[in-house]
């Protein structure tokens, strides 16, 4: 697996056989976080080609992120973070 950062709340994430449940950072205070998009697809040329957008089905209603073990998937997660008052 790898995955890199390519913007504050955007990621590329890549590999296969894995179950992803990204989470808030415990330090940045209370509040909830989750999964806002998630595409998947491939980059040629350096842009961003979408082959299919994934839904709250695929995504556990926005709380997982399932790459399958028999493909290699590349992913693009954008995440959200809404602060508890």
């Amino acid at each position: 697996m790898i995955v890199v950062q390519t913007a504050p709340d955007e990621f590329l994430v890549a590999g296969s056989g894995l179950t992803i449940t990204p989470s808030k950072d415990p330090h940045a205070g209370e509040g909830i976080a989750g999964i806002a998009s998630v595409e998947e697809g491939s980059r040629a040329g350096g842009e961003w080609k979408t082959s299919r957008v994934l839904n709250g089905d695929q995504t556990n209603q926005g709380r997982d992120l399932f790459l399958p073990a028999r493909a290699f998937s590349i992913l693009r997660v954008k995440l959200y973070t809404i602060p508890r008052r």
